[in-house]
Formats: structure tokens, sequence, C-alpha cells
């Protein structure tokens, strides 16, 4: 079984050795980079009794293929492999989902999962629930994320790391430790790190260690962070979209304190859950939906007489078509000759275009001026056709209230 991110193919071959217990996995590179990754036309074989969690690559698989060799790999390894084989083609993808969208206008914000406030917060543990209809629908890659500064300042970490756990909990409980039930895969490992926010641009940190998303499950980022104070700015923190506060949406927990509290291993969050900060996460070869919305005449994002621009992500010349409804599905249901999950009950299709060469398409979703539309909640989810195959992948979510 074969299928393409960016120009790159990944050959699956599963075999049947019990429930989840064995899968094939190839990588072909594009024919001009197979002397500078392998010389074989198989650059990466893999066959293992853990790769349950691998079956992100059957998502995108759609013809049968044969391979003769397999080469023992663990886990790890082939995440690793896949990541690096990926990054020297040149085929790491920046795909981006947006939680709860990539306005840079944020009027608040929270100084600690990433900040420091004049010596308070140098110590932290925080915890952040990222709903699964926020997340691809199909099994994905997460290679990084991305914040935005409440203020412009710089920020030096004695200590950062950054853990991944999937979860079917839709809500944090002030037991840390609790809100991971599977243990967490450790995609920014604890060290030293520099953070320079931006109010008016993202900041990336990349993962070196990627997570492999079920394209099921919530997700739980579990941070870590001992500031360096005296490399560091007195204030800096990230910004959160609070205007109007989406009341709906998970909240933020944590403990913090001053240096030496020893918060950053705290078990139990110290003060009542927050209201979340934004952030985007990055994924590598996967469609994606998010929108935008900047503040309308109100002061308010997703005002009446403002808009929302859709922004679907995926390989440059897809097709891609937008639905929308007034909720979301309680459970996703995965549809004949379609990858990944629908997550609306009654999509409606309202827009449809072509990828452009940098793989994005857009769309402006005006919001008229109409004081009965104040409260309508609207859901969205996208999908790409492969124009040559007709591969049908589906999206991620992404959600609005109309605001006064």
């Amino acid at each position: 079984m074969l299928t393409w991110i960016n120009g790159a193919q990944i050959v699956v071959r599963s075999v049947s050795d019990g429930p989840g217990r064995c899968q094939d996995f190839r990588f072909r590179a594009p024919g001009n980079l197979r002397s500078t990754v392998a010389p074989a036309r198989d650059t990466i074989a893999m066959r293992n009794p853990d790769l349950a969690a691998m079956a992100f690559v059957d998502a995108r698989v759609t013809t049968a293929d044969a391979v003769a060799t397999t080469t023992v790999m663990t886990l790890a390894q082939f995440r690793a492999a896949l990541v690096a084989v990926l990054s020297v083609a040149g085929l790491v993808g920046q795909n981006l989902t947006a939680h709860p969208q990539e306005t840079l206008q944020g009027t608040s914000g929270n100084v600690v999962p990433f900040g420091v406030g004049f010596g308070s917060s140098v110590e932290s543990r925080t915890q952040l629930l990222v709903p699964k209809n926020e997340l691809p629908a199909v099994p994905a890659v997460l290679i990084g994320i991305e914040l935005q500064g409440l203020l412009p300042a710089s920020v030096q970490f004695s200590s950062l790391q950054i853990d991944v756990a999937p979860t079917a909990a839709s809500t944090l409980f002030p037991t840390l430790d609790g809100n991971l039930p599977v243990p967490p895969t450790t995609v920014l490992p604890a060290g030293p790190w520099s953070i320079n926010f931006s109010t008016t641009a993202w900041v990336a940190i990349p993962f070196p260690v990627p997570y492999v998303h079920d394209g099921q499950s919530a997700l739980v980022l579990d941070i870590r962070k001992i500031v360096n104070v005296a490399g560091s700015a007195p204030l800096s923190g990230c910004s959160a979209v609070t205007t109007p506060m989406r009341t709906d949406r998970p909240r933020m927990i944590f403990a913090n304190g001053n240096a030496g509290s020893g918060a950053s291993q705290a078990t139990v969050a110290t003060v009542p859950p927050q209201n979340p900060i934004s952030f985007r996460l990055r994924w590598l070869g996967t469609p994606i939906l998010r929108n935008r919305s900047d503040a309308a005449t109100s002061g308010n994002y997703h005002g009446l007489g403002g808009s929302a621009t859709l922004k679907v992500q995926d390989n440059p010349g897809a097709l891609w078509v937008l639905a929308a409804d007034s909720s979301f599905l309680p459970t996703g249901v995965v549809l004949p000759a379609i990858s990944g999950e629908l997550r609306l009950p009654n999509p409606n299709l309202f827009a449809a275009g072509q990828l452009d060469a940098s793989g994005l398409g857009s769309y402006v979703l005006p919001i008229p001026n109409d004081p009965s539309l104040i409260g309508s909640y609207l859901a969205l989810q996208a999908a790409t056709i492969d124009p040559t195959t007709l591969t049908i992948l589906l999206t991620n979510g992404t959600d609005l209230f109309v605001n006064p």
C-alpha cells in the first residue's frame, strides 16, 4: 500500500500477526534523493510488535504494493528516521492547526506556561488540553508548537520540558499526573532553551522527538519550566484570545512558584483553572483547516460585521472543499474510501477551490451585521482531494461563535 506526502512515498504492508501486532513500513524518497538518503529504493523499513501507534501511515494508503526486505527498528528509531529523512528531503511540512484561532491581536495572556512575571512564576508545571475536534482527523505526526507573545520579550530557560499524551477526557483535573492516562512522549527533553516572544508573529519551538497522533484522541500538553531570571526580561508571557472568552473550551491548569519552589515538578495544580493561552501546533504531511478572525468594530473576534479567514493546507495542487454544521459529532464517523473521521453530522458544503503552489487555500467567511446571529455556533471541517489519485482526506475541525 502506498501514499505520497509532499512528493515522498510511504509504502505500508500490514502483517496479520494478531490484533495490532505487526506492520511493515517503507519510505521511498524522490529519485534525486536516493543517493543522499540510501542507495536502495526502500530507504526505511520496519517490522515491530509495538506498531499500533504507527497506523498514521495507513490513513493515507490507497493501493497494494509488495516489498521484499524488512529491517528491524524500534518505534523510536522509526520516528526519528522518518523525520530525519523527510528533513533531508526538504519535506517536513509546516501544516498548522490553531487553538482556538490564529489572530495576532490577543488582548490578554498568562506568564505561567512559558514566561515570568517580575520574579514570580519562575518555576511552573502547566497542562493544556487540546480537544479532539481541533486535531487532525487522520493519524499524523506532531513536530512542534508555536506561541505568540503578550509583550516583545526574551525568556531564557534553565530547563524547559514538554510532554504529550493522548486522552479521552474533555476537562483537566487538579491531580496533574492523573491527566496523563498513558506514559507521555517527551517531545522536548528537559534542558536550556530560549524564546524571543513577538506580538506580531508566531514563535516556534520545534520538537526534537516527534509525537504520533492517532487521529482520534484529544491531547494533553504537559509543560515544565524553570526560568533563568538573570537572562530574561522581567515580564513575559503568552497571548490568549479573550474578547470574548470562550467558556466552552477546556481550561488550562498549573502549579507555579518562585525560584527554588519545585513547582516544575508539582503533582497538584495550585490555582483554579485558567483561560488557556493561544498556540498553534505543527504537523507533518497532514491536511489541516484553521481560522483567523481579527477584532470587528466592536472589538470582538468573530464579531458582527467582521469575518473569519478559513485556511486549508495540504499538498500543492490538491482540490479542497469546506463544510459547516451547527455542531460536531460526539464520535467521528469513518466513511468508505475516505481517510479520516467525519466530524460533522450534516456537512453543508459552501466553498471549494484548489491549493496554490505553497499548499494553501483560503476563504473569507463574512459575518453579517445581524444581531439575530449573536451566539450562533458554527462547526467547520474541510476535505482535500488529490486530483491524480482522487484520494480524499479529511481535515481537523475548527469552530466559532458569532459575537456582538
